[in-house]
């Protein structure tokens, strides 16, 4: 009997042990309350041992039932400690985030001031404005980036973009965050100094006087120009974007492929494309650079130019055999005239025979208008070198198309044309791109 009640203390011990280890102490009353039950379970084992022998399966359930008890403290145990670890990682984050704020306060503090130099030297830097009127991206960036107003200003700018960048008081993948504190930013620059930033952000030139590469990748990472329009002529079409793009897109490129596809068609050597694009605008470098409201209509309308080209072939075409029979039919108009040229006998022009001798003459040797002394008169009326050779020379394109439009190898020929429009314009975009860093 002795045996057994050793036997029963050495088992209350065991399950003391296991409340021990196992379940950390919360509070008073969670303390108690499973030590009460074992040594109370543990004295009526001892005292009715007998009768436990003959009840192991209830005994196992009251076990079974302390057990359940211990995991349930433990589980309130854990919810405990979590709850703390949440309370203390948010204190921190509260902590970090006044913190961020405050630095932040004082590097836009410190931008204002740099601003409102910026803004000052602006108002009488009458250099920057020629400087654009002219409209070539080299000239205005090596203007801007020698001024050292300008260069303090935008090595702040990388200053506060980069804090934001590496020291924001959220994970680095929090970018929609970050946005409220571009805002403050950005709302305080104008459009002129935008594009200041945005010229200093092109990689044109190794300037070690600030980290171009660094300012190019942030203003991109966090699209600071995505609302930007820049330049007057665009803010004041922002209802009508996608012409005022067409507008200087047809200007400065679109002309210059009509008039290297219409020199494939009259048979001639097409002109480098480096003398069609021999300067780089700022208009183009910072719109299409950059993500801004413009970018996207500029890529379209650079894509779309092949199929325009095509079409364009195929209407010119079709109106061909018209303007040739419109001019040939004028030519009886200038019978009698007199041609006077520098240096020359002067002529009159007997018939119509000779007068398309004369023609033939003007384009195997062909002269340039704006320096040759050329007139044909009748007395009365004048036609100018610059006339005579507008005319001929738009006579000798609708007969080029004409016999296009009679070619039996007229899709290949086409297709080629199209295929060199697209290797152009290949070469304008890589002209282009290497603005950027990418």
């Amino acid at each position: 009997m002795l045996q057994i009640r050793l036997d029963s203390f050495k088992l209350a011990e065991m399950v003391w042990s296991i409340r021990y280890h196992s379940v950390p102490k919360l509070t008073k009353d969670t303390y108690k309350m499973p030590v009460l039950l074992i040594l109370i379970l543990g004295t009526v084992m001892t005292i009715f041992w007998d009768v436990v022998k003959e009840n192991v399966e209830v005994i196992g359930t009251l076990g079974t039932l302390a057990t359940a008890w211990a995991a349930y403290e433990a589980r309130n145990s854990a919810k405990a400690a979590m709850k703390a670890t949440q309370l203390t990682s948010a204190s921190l984050l509260e902590m970090k985030k006044a913190s961020f704020k405050e630095w932040y306060g004082i590097l836009l503090e410190q931008h204002n001031k740099l601003l409102d130099d910026v803004n000052k030297t602006l108002l009488t830097d009458t250099q920057f404005d020629v400087k654009l009127g002219i409209n070539t991206i080299k000239g205005m960036y090596y203007y801007t980036t020698k001024n050292p107003v300008y260069i303090k200003y935008i090595s702040h700018i990388i200053l506060i973009l980069n804090y934001l960048d590496k020291d924001f008081y959220l994970p680095s993948s929090a970018d929609s965050e970050k946005r409220s504190y571009i805002e403050q930013l950005r709302n305080s620059i104008s459009p002129k100094v935008s594009l200041l930033i945005a010229i200093f952000g092109l990689n044109i030139d190794n300037n070690k006087t600030y980290d171009a590469k660094k300012l190019y990748n942030l203003l991109n990472k966090y699209n600071f120009f995505e609302s930007e329009l820049f330049f007057e002529d665009a803010i004041s079409k922002v209802h009508f974007l996608d012409s005022y793009v067409s507008e200087i897109f047809n200007k400065e490129y679109r002309r210059g492929v009509e008039f290297y596809v219409d020199e494939m068609v009259r048979g001639r050597e097409p002109p480098n494309t480096n003398v069609l694009n021999r300067h780089q605008r700022v208009t183009f470098a910072v719109l299409w650079t950059y993500n801004n409201p413009c970018q996207q209509h500029l890529l379209e309308i650079f894509n779309k130019l092949p199929l325009y080209m095509r079409n364009s072939i195929e209407l010119n075409m079709e109106k061909a055999a018209e303007e040739v029979a419109k001019f040939e039919s004028s030519l009886h108009r200038v019978i009698g005239w007199k041609l006077k040229i520098t240096g020359l006998d002067e002529r009159a022009i007997k018939d119509e025979k000779h007068l398309k001798r004369l023609i033939k003459i003007y384009y195997k040797h062909s002269f340039d208008t704006r320096q040759t002394g050329i007139l044909l008169t009748n007395g009365v009326d004048n036609m100018l070198a610059e006339n005579i050779g507008y005319s001929l020379s738009k006579y000798a394109l609708s007969k080029a198309y004409l016999e296009l439009k009679s070619n039996p190898h007229q899709s290949e020929r086409i297709d080629r044309i199209v295929n060199e429009v697209e290797r152009v314009i290949d070469a304008y975009k890589a002209n282009l791109n290497s603005l950027s860093f990418n």
